[in-house]
């Protein structure tokens, strides 16, 4: 069995000091919206956020979170799709790059 450990944490974001101003907030979003992502499409073991529960500091995906599929997708690309959206190149809804290369692991699979 792998070891479990954090894919991402929502302070590992908002807590980097930047030369510019940022919106924390953004992080919060994001990480909400990538939650919600993949429990919907079914790459969670058990559910990391309810449908009206809060994102908070500690907020955090684990491996032992996702399915096989989903720490693949993780690991693929989910620090490119929160840099992005980090980055306001997409919004936080915009689940292209997810849904490309979920597709690729699931033709594989």
């Amino acid at each position: 069995m792998e070891q479990d450990f954090v894919i991402g944490k929502v302070s590992w974001f908002t807590e980097v000091k930047r030369n510019y101003t940022f919106d924390s907030e953004l992080c919060y979003t994001a990480f909400k919206s990538a939650i919600d992502y993949f429990q919907k499409e079914s790459l969670t073991t058990r559910t990391i956020l309810g449908e009206n529960e809060l994102v908070t500091p500690d907020t955090c995906i684990k491996v032992s979170d996702l399915t096989d599929e989903g720490f693949q997708l993780a690991k693929k690309c989910f620090d490119k799709w929160l840099d992005s959206v980090i980055d306001k190149i997409v919004v936080p809804t915009d689940y292209r790059m997810l849904d490309r290369a979920l597709k690729k692991i699931r033709s594989v699979s």
